[in-house]
């Protein structure tokens, strides 16, 4: 086995070990904090104990993410183990906002924000359809903290520790369209505060000015006219009302808030949610950049007092947030430098500073300074879950692999069980009880899934140093679209029905056409309209070591095929892999090996593959069934629509006199016509013979040559100033240009313009390639009208 085999071979088991605690024993563990009196968490798994509301978020968010996880897994026992998550939900939001919570601690910073953190976060999960409800008080504690910021910048006795601060940015970035949603409808309730002067500036810098004034609404077009605002109609139709407001949104996304207020339309201008979340990171920026400096300082002086790893952790997820600090020398020394911290013998960190709590919220919803009693100390798996799922540091973490494997070696080591061998959980790493109690769990479960996830991305990687693969972000660089893509028989309209969408039950397709009809620009703008990542497979790749080894080359390329995720495959020239055993009896073993293969990619729901091949009677029949192909689509000239759209386009791209000429005698009065709305019926009626014969003559021509064929007929029509006589004589010019008349006038043979190839293609399909189509259905009636349909698609959808 070389190193590459088994880098991919590890990943591929400590993926599957994670995986199958996940689906057999997390459910188990989180039953065991589930109290027996309602939709809450118990801190311990003793119901006598205190709860602690904390830890109802925590277990509540790992929870949304388990039975989502466990909903895709056919085999899961756990699909409605527990209580509706929106029981969870509505009893956080009743209990944060509770005055009298006998069963819960005093709601500190600390607690406050690491709740509406994990509360935003069920919000928002896959799970968040049930949650239409956001309590008026949440928005209410959420509006105090942002104050209490504004007014001090939490300039406390003590400098925060930074997991506040990362805490409060997130809670802040997750709900920006709902604190400008807030000011915009409680503007009074902003400006109050002990230090207006802040508070009124940052207002001012999201709401501006106050524009004009209107009596009756009435009035109110003609006010926007005046003040030169051109919204998209003249009245308040395209206004959203609210209660006593309108938001109107002009043609430059501008947006203005109408309000009445005192008898009167008073308008102002908004400005986006984005500069609510700039306005607060443009002050912990700077804050958290020098802390980061710090504590680097502190280790290189050997401070062990004054020096935190964690703060030096949060220090860093906050600068690294916006994509604003580029110096990524110091960035990877960070990582290195907190890495080397981790102990060998555990995975875990040191223990660290106490996260330093300054004020609470009061029975009124204000904030209110003043020390409490509780001193957390946050844990180590909380700070690698949060480093694991910080987005611009995704790729920086996979080379400390090893490292998450440490921890999560020790995570495996600690799990507590009772006599019975039922896991009951984990405890603080900084305790010696050794009781498992409800927060580290949550977080433990949590690092668990996203530490599954970041093997699921090494799987992939590894297995694409095998293949020739191409990420989204380099897909994104290409000039091809779903949108620009050019038709054949319709096949854009059944692949995009069939698998256009991430979780289509159709997964894969075969098509078939010439060489030049372009079958393999097809998976590629698959890819980029799923926004999924793409793997191209040759025959040569499986005959690399020969055709005595193709079946073990087969084995590892689809073992590694088989662990992608969100990926489009594309087979090209199939039938020299799977050759029909009728005519080529030869390479019968290779087939039978290779057919299971197709089948369990195809029962892959994270992956859709296409095959293609320019003679569909070589591939052996058996690859086309059920369970293996669930399209089989011919490609060969374009459709006339997409010929049209591409003359018409040329003549629409410059405005100029010649171009106008050119438009008139070629589309007559259709000129102006959207070319979705055309049909044959109206080139007879209202068309020109020009245009007649430009569709006929191209019905076999290749999309590149009609394209160059057009540039070629237009050059010398772009010019924007010239006289009358001029345009008569460049538009004769062009009439005697020998690709206008061959084209547009029907005259002389097309000649060495033509595919031969195409023609015959199409001859075939409609006389004996015609029964190997196969298209989506789920009743062979339904089939049979579906080949109806494509069958004058074939005759006349394509050809003129």
């Amino acid at each position: 086995m070389n190193e590459e085999e088994s880098e991919f071979d590890i990943y591929v088991d400590l993926y599957d070990t994670v995986k199958s605690f996940k689906l057999n024993r997390a459910e188990e563990i989180l039953k065991n904090f589930e109290s027996k009196k309602g939709c809450k968490f118990n801190l311990t798994g003793d119901e006598t104990k205190r709860r602690n509301l904390s830890s109802t978020a925590v277990c509540t968010y790992a929870l949304s993410e388990y039975i989502n996880f466990w909903n895709v897994n056919k085999k899961s026992k756990y699909k409605r183990s527990f209580c509706t998550l929106d029981g969870y939900y509505d009893y956080i939001c009743d209990k944060v906002t509770d005055s009298n919570i006998p069963e819960t601690e005093l709601l500190d910073e600390f607690g406050i924000l690491n709740i509406l953190h994990f509360l935003q976060k069920i919000r928002c999960g896959p799970n968040s359809k049930k949650f239409v409800k956001y309590d008026k008080k949440i928005m209410e504690i959420i509006r105090a903290l942002c104050k209490q910021f504004i007014e001090n910048e939490f300039n406390f006795k003590e400098q925060p520790h930074p997991f506040i601060y990362y805490r409060f940015l997130s809670m802040v970035e997750d709900t920006k369209k709902t604190i400008l949603k807030d000011i915009n409808e409680n503007i009074n309730e902003w400006r109050k505060g002990k230090e207006t002067g802040k508070l009124n500036s940052f207002i001012d810098k999201i709401i501006y000015k106050y524009l004009f004034s209107v009596g009756t609404e009435s009035k109110l077009a003609k006010e926007f006219e005046t003040n030169g605002i051109s919204v998209y109609a003249n009245d308040v139709g395209n206004s959203e009302k609210g209660n006593d407001d309108w938001t109107i949104t002009d043609k430059e996304n501008n947006t203005y808030i109408i309000k009445k207020e005192s008898g009167k339309l008073n308008i102002y201008k908004c400005g986006s949610s984005d500069d609510v979340f700039n306005f607060f990171y443009d002050r912990i920026y700077d804050n958290a950049k020098y802390d980061m400096y710090r504590q680097i300082a502190f280790y290189h002086a050997n401070d062990r007092t004054l020096f935190d790893v964690k703060r030096l952790i949060y220090s860093l997820l906050i600068v690294t947030k916006n994509d604003r600090y580029s110096d990524n020398l110091i960035k990877d020394k960070v990582l290195e430098l907190i890495f080397n911290e981790q102990f060998d013998a555990t995975g875990l960190l040191p223990i660290g500073h106490v996260v330093n709590n300054d004020f609470v919220i009061t029975e009124d919803n204000q904030i209110d300074v003043r020390r409490v009693s509780t001193n957390p100390i946050l844990s180590s798996v909380e700070c690698f879950n949060d480093l694991l799922t910080h987005k611009s540091l995704e790729m920086d973490l996979e080379r400390y692999q090893d490292n998450f494997e440490l921890t999560y070696e020790w995570i495996m080591k600690r799990l507590r069980k009772n006599p019975d061998n039922r896991s009951l959980g984990w405890y603080p790493e900084y305790e010696s009880t050794h009781t498992p109690e409800s927060w580290v769990g949550g977080h433990t479960l949590l690092f668990l899934k996203n530490y599954c996830k970041m093997l699921s991305k090494l799987i992939k990687k590894s297995a694409c140093k095998y293949l020739q693969y191409k990420e989204y972000r380099e897909l994104k660089t290409l000039d091809i679209t779903w949108a620009k893509l050019y038709d054949s028989y319709e096949i854009k309209k059944y692949i995009d029905q069939c698998m256009g969408n991430k979780v289509s039950y159709y997964r894969s397709a075969l098509i078939f056409g010439p060489p030049g009809s372009g079958k393999s620009t097809i998976p590629k703008a698959l890819a980029k309209k799923l926004k999924w990542d793409y793997v191209e497979l040759t025959p040569g790749l499986f005959l690399a070591k020969g055709n005595q080894n193709i079946i073990s080359e087969a084995n590892n390329i689809f073992k590694r095929l088989k662990r992608m995720k969100d990926t489009v495959i594309f087979f090209d020239e199939v039938d020299e892999l799977v050759k029909s055993r009728k005519d080529y009896s030869a390479n019968a073993w290779i087939v039978t090996a290779l057919l299971p293969e197709f089948a369990d990619l195809w029962k892959r729901k994270e992956i859709k593959f296409i095959l293609a091949t320019n003679d569909i009677t070589k591939v052996d029949s058996a690859v086309m069934r059920g369970g293996r192909i669930d399209l089989v689509l011919p490609m060969g000239g374009i459709c006339w629509k997409n010929r049209l759209k591409i003359l018409k386009d040329a003549i629409d791209n410059d405005n100029n006199a010649v171009k106008e000429e050119l438009k008139n005698r070629i589309f007559g009065k259709l000129r102006d016509e959207n070319v979705d709305n055309i049909d044959r019926n109206n080139i007879e009626e209202q068309g020109t013979d020009e245009l007649k014969n430009f569709l006929e003559r191209t019905n076999f021509v290749p999309v590149i040559e009609i394209e160059e064929i057009i540039r070629e007929l237009f050059k010398g029509a772009n010019i924007e100033e010239i006289e009358r006589a001029d345009i008569k004589n460049i538009i004769k010019d062009i009439e005697n240009r020998q690709q206008f008349k061959i084209f547009f006038k029907g005259i002389g043979g097309i000649g060495n313009f033509e595919n031969g190839e195409f023609k015959k293609f199409h001859d075939d399909l409609l006389s004996k390639l015609y029964p190997n189509i196969k298209l989506p259905s789920t009743e062979r009636a339904e089939e049979t009208e579906y080949k109806k349909k494509i069958k004058d698609v074939i005759i006349r959808g394509n050809t003129f």
